[in-house]
């Protein structure tokens, strides 16, 4: 063993025993803080008990001005005030009596002198805040710091109103207690070196001591803190001179209105030095005791600890290399050392042993690693598989290509009599040994082996050395055949149910596979599979339902291709029926109505009524039929008609029909209300029929209605959609019948009672549709009717 190394192990024994000494220096530094802490407390206990007595001191000038206000307020001279040379000398007499008194003064309600203790030039006081609250409160007053005008020194002053009988205040009697005064009285208070005495008022004007007499420390964080406290306190800050002090304040005069404050300020390094001269005695004596201690350790820690630890060393270097069976030669005693040597050697025997199971170990991480990049290429097996061929086929060949497992079989369960379990893919086994290989998941002789025994209990089988485990006895030939030691198979579940097995096998170089990670990685594996094959299921029948939906897509369109000609060829059929109508029925009816009319004209004299009456009901016939079928056209137009859609003013085109129908017949009086801008999108003529239908059907079906009323708006529907409305209180209908409304030819009223063809309100119901709207009515009989649509 070096030097160094003897050197650099008694440095450690030192630091040692330092760090044991550690807590007793802490432990030292702890109670020399404690100590500082109680000098602080006395510095601050002795700086209460003289702020305590100085208070009471500086509260003697005006407990003594108090007096001397009252007693002059009785005095005679001054209270009848007519001899001005008799108040003039009692006030002078009474301030050379009292030394702390600057100047006494009797003052008007204005504020004027009026008599004094001092031949000083008069002066107001008028402007003075003592002086007015004074006279406001009517009690003695104490005032901030000022320079008195009479006096021109600084100074305090009181005052107290004069009253006369009834009560009124008639002068205010005013002293000034002389601030240097008090600067002296506290200059002569013995203190300990560095120690403040400071006096100062409401608004921060120091009134003490008298080197600070009117300085201002009113921004001063000690002022700011000691200002309007009502009881003594304590606190430690930066002083008016800038040095750590200890302070204790205390309001001065509570019964005068405490209009004035006292402090004692202690420097806080009187205390801090005092505690740090004890604490410095104690530590030298601490630290000699440390120095002995030291140098016993040095030499016994050289005698009794180095050899051995030298041993122990040279037994770790031999560890650390390649010789694990190296152990010290060291005594196994019940002392510290032998602990530590045979600690050593146990320790040494365990490193052996964890040597031999970290192998163990890193054989199981690398099957592990191999099994998780099994698990990897599997998913992609699965992404890319379109057929369950082709996926059973990858998948045996993937698993034994980087899995390393020689026999790796895909199987499904049979669910025939015989309990059949097909191979579906292996590799690793021929295509004369598969077509040989019968398995069954029964509980027969074919069907105890691993992959019979997973499908019917529905289990994780593990077989080990296989060539001698009874359940392999089948399959023994392919055992030793392809030096097969181990064998696995794990269930593969569909929907929850076992589907089949997938099967692998180990050689017996390779030990300790199919541990218990490795099954549980094997075990995802197979619910991979489970889920790949659960997986092309869907694919296929999504693929199947495609196709057959393409099918229907073809078939439907091939059926509106029919359905299109079919309404192309009625449309062709209407039109040719339109113009047929149109012009070969139109002639005859004219010849109808012409001969008719003719046969009036030539014959009307000589025939008779009855006959003359039949020639009138055949004109009135044809007419009749030339008006249906002018309707009839029109209502076959619509739907044919092209629209062109704009914003129509539903308003103006109401207002219009309802004017031409009033000139057609002037004797009515109908009463017609439209709601001012109303407009749609659509198509202005379909638009125009629509209203001319509607307001014609209100028009004609209030014709035997005295007061009759028709009205055109738009309401809300509950789904937030406008619908325009033609009401009228009219001959209405029975809803009942209300469905036979807006069909061509139905009517609900006799032709004879009100004239029409039925057509009016299926062309209506044809328009809205065009507009993709809808068109309903309400009515009660007798009580008129409202016709509402939507576009």
């Amino acid at each position: 063993m070096t030097f160094e190394q003897i050197r650099g192990l008694t440095r450690r024994m030192l630091l040692l025993a330092a760090a044991a000494l550690l807590p007793v220096l802490l432990l030292m530094v702890y109670i020399g803080w404690l100590n500082t802490e109680e000098k602080i407390a006395q510095e601050r206990t002795r700086a209460t008990h003289l702020t305590e007595l100085l208070a009471r001191e500086q509260a003697l000038p005006f407990t003594l001005g108090r007096q001397l206000l009252q007693s002059l307020a009785a005095t005679h001279a001054v209270i009848e005030r007519d001899d001005a040379a008799s108040c003039n000398a009692a006030l002078k007499q009474a301030a050379a009596d009292n030394p702390y008194v600057t100047t006494i003064n009797v003052y008007s309600n204005a504020g004027d002198l009026l008599h004094s203790s001092s031949a000083a030039p008069p002066a107001s006081a008028a402007d003075r805040d003592w002086f007015r609250e004074a006279l406001s409160n009517g009690r003695i007053v104490v005032s901030d710091y000022l320079i008195g005008k009479t006096s021109g020194k600084p100074a305090i002053a009181m005052a107290l109103p004069l009253r006369d009988k009834s009560g009124k205040t008639r002068a205010v009697l005013a002293l000034g207690i002389d601030l240097s005064w008090m600067g002296r009285a506290l200059a002569e208070v013995p203190v300990a070196e560095g120690t403040n005495i400071v006096v100062v008022d409401g608004s921060g004007t120091a009134l003490a001591p008298e080197r600070w007499i009117g300085r201002s420390v009113a921004d001063h964080p000690v002022f700011k803190r000691i200002s309007g406290i009502k009881e003594p306190t304590s606190f430690e800050a930066v002083g008016i001179d800038g040095i750590d002090r200890i302070f204790v304040a205390r309001p001065l005069n509570p019964d005068l209105g405490g209009r004035s404050y006292l402090w004692v300020a202690t420097p806080k390094s009187s205390a801090s030095e005092a505690a740090l001269r004890d604490f410095l005695g104690g530590t030298l004596l601490v630290f000699a005791t440390v120095l002995a201690l030291f140098a016993a350790i040095w030499w016994e820690g050289s005698r009794i600890v180095l050899r051995p630890v030298r041993e122990l060393r040279e037994v770790a270097r031999r560890l650390g290399g390649t010789e694990l069976s190296a152990r010290t030669n060291l005594p196994h005693g019940s002392d510290e050392i032998g602990q530590l040597a045979t600690s050593f050697d146990e320790m040494a025997e365990r490193i052996e042993t964890r040597e031999h199971e970290l192998e163990l170990s890193r054989e199981s991480l690398l099957r592990a690693n191999r099994t998780l990049r099994v698990l990897g290429a599997v998913k992609d097996v699965i992404a890319g598989a379109r057929d369950k061929q082709m996926f059973c086929g990858e998948l045996c060949r993937t698993i034994a290509a980087i899995g390393g497992y020689p026999i790796v079989y895909l199987a499904r369960a049979e669910q025939d009599a015989e309990k059949t379990v097909a191979v579906l893919a292996a590799e690793g086994l021929s295509p004369e040994f598969r077509g040989q290989l019968r398995i069954t998941w029964d509980d027969g002789e074919l069907g105890r082996g691993a992959a019979g025994t997973a499908i019917r209990e529905n289990r994780t089988v593990v077989i080990h050395d296989v060539r001698d485990d009874p359940r392999f006895t089948p399959w023994h030939d392919l055992a030793i055949e392809r030096d097969i030691d181990t064998v696995i198979a794990l269930p593969v579940r569909v929907e929850g149910r076992v589907w089949g097995v997938l099967a692998l096998s180990a050689t017996s170089t390779q030990s300790g596979v199919f541990d218990a990670d490795e099954v549980n990685l094997l075990e995802e594996l197979a619910g991979d599979v489970g889920r790949g094959i659960e997986t092309l299921r869907l694919r296929a029948e999504k693929q199947a339902a495609e196709e057959a939906l393409l099918r229907m897509m073809d078939g439907l369109e091939r059926r509106v291709e029919e359905r299109t000609r079919d309404l192309e060829a009625a449309n062709r059929d209407l039109q040719s029926f339109s113009y047929s109508v149109s012009h070969d029925l139109r002639a005859p009816l004219r010849s109808v109505e012409g001969f008719a009319q003719a046969l009036d004209e030539e014959c009307g004299s000589v025939l008779n009524e009855d006959c003359r009456g039949y020639l009138e009901r055949i004109r009135g016939a044809a007419q009749r039929m030339g008006s249906l079928i002018e309707d009839m056209i029109r209502l076959a137009q619509i739907s044919n008609l092209d629209m062109r859609t704009t914003t129509v003013d539903l308003t103006a085109l109401a207002t219009g029909i309802g004017a031409e129908l009033a000139a057609t017949e002037p004797q009515r009086q109908v009463q017609l209300t439209v709601a001012p801008g109303l407009t749609a999108r659509g198509d202005p003529g379909l638009l125009r029929v629509l209203m001319q239908n509607l307001v014609a059907n209100a028009w004609k079906y209030s014709a035997r209605t005295p007061g009759a009323e028709i009205e055109f708006g738009l309401i809300p529907l509950p789904s937030n959609e406008p619908a325009y409305f033609v009401r009228d209180n009219g001959a209405g209908f029975d809803m009942a019948f209300a469905d036979r409304l807006f069909r061509p030819f139905n009517r609900l009223h006799h032709a004879e009672e009100y004239p029409g063809t039925g057509i009016g309100l299926a062309t209506v119901a044809r328009i809205v549709a065009r507009h993709g709207g809808r068109v309903w009515a309400e009515a009660e009989k007798g009580k008129g009717a409202t016709f509402y649509f939507v576009l």
